[in-house]
């Protein structure tokens, strides 16, 4: 791409004249043209054969491979319609929304919001939102980009996908995406076709992957709003494939309320100028858009769910209390329980105490590999006590007849009520209690905002039992009165505006982070058995390579198997392994003898502080 002198010129104006009247859409604006003249250079430089490219691109494309595919799940909705309570609900749920969506199609406004309470099957709805738009708008060729919290609910939500749409059209990208299994059947079509196989090097099938060269992108909050607020070349270069997108942003309740504002402007840019849709996917709509279409009422649905009870105890209670009230439920009866806690310590506290066999424990200090299996091991009901802190609290389709939960904010309450009675099977119990440690300090201090707390206690503290349709009129009741401080928001939007990319000032757009890190981590490789000692090796072998770009090559091969088996700790704990010290290391390892030391096979790493929560 050629740029004359003319345009240098105007683009020169731009940039000064903004100094004078600052403007946040210019920000956009200058960031679109950077991305497409960077994706441009690289694709030249990796790429070099347009034909390949095509070729991939020709793979992804899954409008080709199946025809009325805006038909696909309409028609997988009717072979699963059954007539218990639960699935005709799903079933209304479904039809209104959609119905919805045609009867607002063309009116103008770009922002959709599924507002359904938890357990009546978002994801299927949000995916068929997006490809009826998708089907509406093909000529322009969009992409669907479904955005999620956490990576723990990437694959679950790919997996529910997959079911729909063969799973070659759907590509998963995040952190920890390993390139070669990505682009596994990717290599598998192009060799069939002959031609391609010698072309596709290392360097080749990361870009294409990081890229987001598909018609389908399963990705995280992080990846999308990093590529919409960042200096960073590789997070900007993305930015060009948001143009004519239909984003979808599931569980956004999650993301940090000091951002709503400026997550609203910027999703508004992408609406308004780069022809994009967004819809907006959450059981507690938490009122970050002022312009949004709701495509469903929950309140139809609320009034008719009647899933389990609450009980509210907001009397200090200890972790010894706690067990004196459950103690005798859980040696008797037969129903499933699920507590949950604010803290590891806590988590770890309640479990140890409880003699019944029948449990497991879910927490970040457990590896990530444990940490899938047991929640995999908890759909088969393979358990009957589950002990966790809240990384099983939103998006994990799971189910329980009790649920014990740790003080928190009304919407994170809300998400642990929806692991109770999820499938309307029995009527469930949702128990609330304030938990405090020897010094009498709330756990739930160790992790949340004190006014989110406040707010939260003053709502509840005229209860002590409610349904589940009083708790989402709190909830209502809960946003309405909430004023978010949004001075963060305001910061990085002013910064923004005065295209302030990078400076010494906490908010510059280079120090943008969605998710704060609030004190120094260390990565640790736990090695816990011989596939875990043989993954080591593999990785002592690549970082013995002297090439650089040959060492990140070999542990790209690796990535994902090496990170099921690593924890990231703060380093104010007391328990970190001696050699370990910030100046000349970022990577600890526990080897297999020395594991009864740092790591216990059922909690995680052993801490002797465990008032945090890892992320």
């Amino acid at each position: 791409i050629k740029i004359d002198h003319s345009f240098r010129i105007f683009f020169r104006k731009l940039v000064d004249e903004n100094k004078k009247n600052s403007s946040f859409d210019l920000y956009f604006l200058l960031n679109l043209i950077f991305s497409i003249l960077i994706e441009s250079d690289k694709t030249e430089a990796i790429i070099s054969d347009i034909n390949l490219l095509e070729e991939v691109s020709s793979i992804y494309d899954f409008s080709k491979s199946i025809q009325d595919f805006s038909q696909v799940i309409d028609k997988h909705i009717e072979k699963i319609k059954k007539n218990d309570k639960i699935n005709k609900m799903r079933y209304e749920a479904y039809r209104e929304t959609i119905e919805k969506l045609m009867q607002v199609w063309g009116n103008g406004n770009r922002i959709l919001c599924v507002n359904l309470p938890t357990g009546l099957g978002k994801t299927l709805i949000n995916f068929s939102v997006a490809l009826k738009i998708y089907d509406k708008i093909k000529f322009k060729k969009p992409k669907i980009i479904y955005c999620l919290p956490f990576l723990s609910i990437i694959d679950q939500s790919f997996n529910t996908i997959s079911q729909i749409i063969d799973p070659q059209f759907v590509l998963k990208y995040h952190s920890l995406t390993e390139l070669s299994k990505s682009f596994e059947e990717i290599k598998k079509k192009l060799e069939e076709k002959g031609n391609y196989t010698d072309l596709l090097n290392f360097d080749q099938e990361k870009f294409l992957i990081e890229d987001w060269e598909s018609n389908i992108v399963i990705t995280t909050f992080v990846q999308l709003f990093h590529t919409l607020v960042s200096n960073s070349n590789a997070s900007i270069k993305k930015l060009n494939k948001l143009c004519n997108s239909i984003i979808i942003l599931d569980e956004i309740q999650a993301i940090d309320p000091k951002y709503w504002k400026l997550i609203e402007k910027t999703i508004n840019f992408l609406t308004e100028t780069l022809d994009s849709y967004c819809i907006v996917s959450t059981a507690t709509y938490p009122y970050i858009f002022e312009k949004v279409e709701f495509l469903s009422k929950p309140q139809l649905y609320i009034q008719n769910l009647d899933r389990f009870e609450v009980e509210i105890d907001l009397e200090p209670k200890t972790i010894e209390n706690l067990l004196q009230i459950f103690e005798e439920q859980i040696n008797n009866d037969n129903k499933t329980y699920l507590f949950i806690f604010n803290t590891i310590k806590s988590a770890k506290k309640f479990y140890q105490m409880i003699k019944n066999t029948d449990k497991t424990f879910l927490a970040t200090s457990v590896i990530p590999k444990h940490r899938m299996q047991r929640i995999n091991e908890i759909k088969q009901k393979k358990y009957r006590i589950v002990v966790s802190t809240q990384l099983i609290e939103a998006g994990v389709d799971i189910d329980f007849d009790v649920v014990v939960r740790d003080l928190a904010p009304l919407d994170s309450l809300n998400q642990s009520a929806g692991r109770c009675n999820r499938n309307f099977t029995k009527k469930g119990v949702f128990k609330i209690f304030k938990l405090v440690n020897e010094k009498n300090v709330k756990y739930s201090s160790y992790i949340y905002s004190s006014t989110l707390l406040s707010k939260t206690e003053e709502i509840l503290k005229k209860y002590k039992i409610i349904n589940e349709k009083k708790f989402y009129e709190l909830l209502e009741q809960y946003y309405q009165e909430l004023k978010v401080a949004q001075n963060k928001s305001d910061e990085f939007i002013q910064s923004i505006s005065q295209l302030k990319y990078y400076s010494n000032d906490d908010n510059s757009i280079s120090k943008f982070k969605l998710i704060d890190q609030e004190y120094p981590e260390i990565m640790i490789f736990i090695q816990v058995d011989k596939q875990a000692q043989e993954i080591w090796e593999k990785y002592q072998k690549a970082l013995s390579l002297k090439d650089v770009f040959e060492r990140k090559k070999e542990f790209e091969k690796m990535k994902s198997e090496f990170f099921e088996h690593v924890i990231s700790l703060p380093y104010r704990i007391k328990n970190l392994p001696p050699f370990l010290n910030k100046e000349n290391s970022s990577m600890g390892f526990i080897s297999i003898d020395d594991l009864p030391h740092y790591y216990d096979i059922e909690t995680g790493y052993i801490t002797e502080n465990d008032d945090f929560l890892i992320i």
